[in-house]
């Protein structure tokens, strides 16, 4: 009986070490890319704007991402050379909301059935992100939604999209951010900003 009971406790952690090691690898979806930074314009006097950020999970807040999202909004602001981003009040505000939504149950089933095979029959989830940017300027309030991003991530043995270099999931989601506020900083520019 305790042969049993130690092979069953060795073959539980075996079992359980090999779950863990189940890869993931995140590929940013390309086609939602509009604008490159080499589309916007630089002005010899940028202006100084505030910047604002929300993360929304499904429409809920999720302040524990807004310092990473504004790490990321701000690089991309000051790399555009549209406008840099400052601390004190200027009277101009760029607030960026990215609201990441997806199937929640289906991912969450797919990753279930991979962790019953331990990997070998592999799925892809894919998080779906939407980018609403507010500029509030001199009085006037300039809003632009709808830019898209799309994060497919395969889990266990599965190939990714064809003709996409895998990326760590933290660079993934800047890349992300990055497509959907460059494409909404070109729209802000064509508005004569």
């Amino acid at each position: 009986m305790k042969n049993l009971i130690a092979h069953s406790l060795i073959l539980t952690a075996l079992l359980m070490s090999l779950a863990g090691c189940i890869s993931s690898k995140s590929y940013v979806d390309p086609t939602f890319s509009k604008t490159t930074y080499a589309d916007i314009k630089h002005t010899a006097k940028p202006r100084k704007w505030n910047i604002t950020v929300e993360f929304l999970r499904q429409g809920v807040p999720s302040p524990s991402v807004d310092i990473a999202l504004l790490k990321e909004v701000d690089q991309v602001v000051q790399a555009s050379g549209m406008a840099v981003p400052v601390a004190e009040p200027t009277g101009a505000t760029l607030n960026v909301v990215v609201n990441n939504f997806g199937d929640t149950l289906t991912a969450a089933a797919k990753d279930f059935g991979t962790g019953l095979t331990l990997g070998f029959v592999g799925n892809t989830v894919t998080d779906h992100y939407e980018m609403t940017v507010t500029l509030t300027e001199n009085g006037t309030v300039i809003t632009k939604g709808g830019y898209q991003g799309a994060l497919h991530t395969t889990i266990g043995n599965t190939t990714g999209p064809a003709g996409v270099e895998p990326l760590p999931t933290s660079t993934a989601f800047n890349k992300i951010v990055e497509q959907m506020l460059l494409n909404a900083l070109g729209d802000l520019q064509k508005k004569g900003l």
